[in-house]
């Protein structure tokens, strides 16, 4: 047995492999964040350490049941709000309950909302996304209720069955609108009041994001949440504990979220508790291993980033993998273990595009702590990984890089004649492209289109044109903030909708001959949907990369087309 365990040990410290696969894509990443719900306004230097410093990019706030409130009213979370959006973050607002004259009981404490009062509740909630759009502080995502699943006596809480669940986005969320609606971020253990919503047309139509809580919640796909075009999120979560092992905890749970779960977003509870357990903020208000933990994801994963597919032979490495514009990489690596693991990874397709990584490592006493570049060898590189540590590897394209310097140094070393007789083409001008970026913020865009001076846009014309978080209006909105610099914006389908071409959701496939009418008429319906709705392009390419791409042409079917 000894010998065995100590052969087990040598064989994961010589030969574990981690394979990374840019190719293949799953869900888009919205963010990282946590909550300030009853935390009254925080500071300025508690918002530049995590929205700044470490990337977070969502805040969750609550809805105080008492408006007016001189310390718990509506007014206590606008600064948080503000500061939050300063550093573009999203923000979505979540209710624990309704006002006591729309319950049942007529008090603050916990019993359900009266279903006559459905219309008043709506209202209500309507007012509070009012109240913070002219305060300067407009929230993303609007929450119907907190743990609709869940009853206690320890706090003024609502509960709905999943039926009244149903009822009320039926009946009622229409008089919502200014915002997306999240539903229905039940408890966790039971899927019940979820799969209400989904299996009813109606009440799905409704709800733009799908959210849980991870209290007893097993990370599994939620394939029908996917299916229907929703955003799955884990908008609260607690690693309870104060000891490295919590720690590690809140590591595993957010790369099963992503990994298992598949979720577009992680938002860690409390930003800090008067007990014992490591919240992201001790009782000092300085910054824990957990909030670093947190940032070893949402420093590098921003919003808009795709999740890849990683997979690795040993059980105790867990990996991670994610990409974003300009194939910037990032893998995120856990060692769940007692023993450091020398860890060989291998990137497929990526001997030509990653010649050097930064890793960036959280462990006990080093705190997201950067360590020295590593040069890698055909896209393959080996790390040692400490045990029960987490690491971040940011990949850099240097050799962009390293060309611009080239160039520069011909210039200001060697003497330059320029010809103004000899005229070559005419140039149309510098672009970027907002593909899978979601919607970009008007800070950005000032900055890229205005102040940087770009003049292109490339936007994709997403396969899946109803789906709220990548349907056609996300780009819409990309383009509409461009052509406000006068930029040129042309679209750029990578596959279209699945009756198209013979392929399934995630596959590459051709498209027959037979459809090309149907094609061509798709794209003129991408094309009449933007200039409808104030967005005209200046031009559409047939397929991005058709030799190599999720819908594959050859030099022949391009022509015939």
């Amino acid at each position: 047995m000894l010998s065995f365990i100590l052969f087990s040990l040598l064989f994961k410290y010589c030969s574990s492999m981690a394979t990374i696969n840019p190719e293949i894509k799953n869900q888009i990443i919205e963010g990282f964040g946590t909550s300030t719900a009853w935390k009254g306004p925080c500071s300025s230097r508690i918002f530049k350490q995590l929205y700044g410093d470490l990337g977070y990019s969502i805040l969750r706030i609550r809805i105080s049941e008492h408006k007016d409130s001189p310390w718990d009213g509506w007014h206590a979370e606008v600064p948080n709000v503000k500061q939050a959006k300063s550093y573009g973050a999203q923000v979505f607002a979540t209710p624990w309950t309704a006002p006591a004259n729309l319950k049942v009981c007529g008090q603050d404490k916990s019993c359900p909302l009266r279903q006559d009062k459905y219309n008043d509740y709506a209202d209500y909630l309507q007012s509070y996304v009012n109240y913070m759009k002219q305060n300067g502080a407009p929230i993303d995502i609007l929450s119907l209720i907190n743990e609709p699943d869940f009853k206690t006596d320890a706090y003024n809480t609502m509960n709905f069955t999943p039926d009244e669940m149903v009822k009320f986005l039926k009946t009622s969320a229409k008089r919502i609108s200014g915002t997306k609606i999240m539903a229905s971020e039940s408890y966790g253990y039971s899927p019940a009041t979820n799969d209400a919503i989904l299996n009813d047309p109606q009440a799905a139509a409704k709800v733009d994001i799908v959210a849980r809580h991870g209290y007893g919640f097993h990370f599994e796909p939620q394939t029908k949440v996917h299916q229907m075009g929703k955003g799955f999120w884990l908008t609260e979560f607690t690693a309870d504990g104060q000891d490295w092992k919590s720690v590690m905890n809140l590591a595993k749970a957010i790369n099963d979220c992503m990994t298992k779960a598949l979720c577009n977003a992680f938002v860690y509870w409390w930003l800090h508790e008067n007990t014992q357990n490591m919240m992201i903020l001790d009782s000092a208000e300085q910054l824990t291993p957990k909030a670093y933990v947190m940032g070893q994801f949402s420093k590098f994963i921003k919003r808009g980033y795709v999740r890849i597919d990683t997979n690795s032979d040993d059980n105790n490495i867990l990996i991670s993998g994610y990409i974003g514009g300009q194939n910037k990489l990032v893998i995120v690596a856990i060692n769940i273990g007692s023993n450091s693991i020398n860890q060989q990874f291998s990137i497929n397709g990526g001997s030509a595009l990653y010649t050097s990584l930064t890793p960036y490592i959280t462990s006990q006493g080093k705190n997201l702590e950067k360590q020295l570049n590593i040069k890698l060898n055909g896209g393959k590189f080996t790390y040692s990984i400490p045990g029960q540590s987490k690491i971040k590897i940011k990949m850099n394209i240097i050799l962009i890089f390293y060309l611009i310097f080239i160039i520069f140094s011909i210039h200001i070393n060697g003497e330059t004649k320029i010809n103004l007789n000899k005229k070559y083409q005419t140039i149309d001008g510098f672009g970027a492209s907002s593909a899978w970026q979601g919607e970009v913020s008007d800070k950005i865009m000032d900055n890229l289109f205005n102040k940087v001076g770009l003049s292109i846009l490339r936007i994709r014309i997403s396969e899946h044109k109803e789906i709220s978080w990548d349907g056609w209006q996300v780009e819409l909105s990309n383009a509409k903030k461009a052509l406000k610099y006068n930029a040129l914006v042309f679209a750029s389908p990578w596959k279209p909708g699945n009756n198209l071409a013979d392929m399934s959701l995630s596959k590459s496939g051709t498209i027959p001959s037979n459809k090309y009418n149907d094609y061509a008429d798709y794209l003129q319906s991408f094309v009449n949907y933007m200039k409808q709705n104030g967005a005209p392009l200046y031009a559409i390419s047939l397929q991005n990369e058709p030799d190599c791409a999720s819908t594959d042409w050859t030099s022949q079917q391009m022509v015939n087309f």
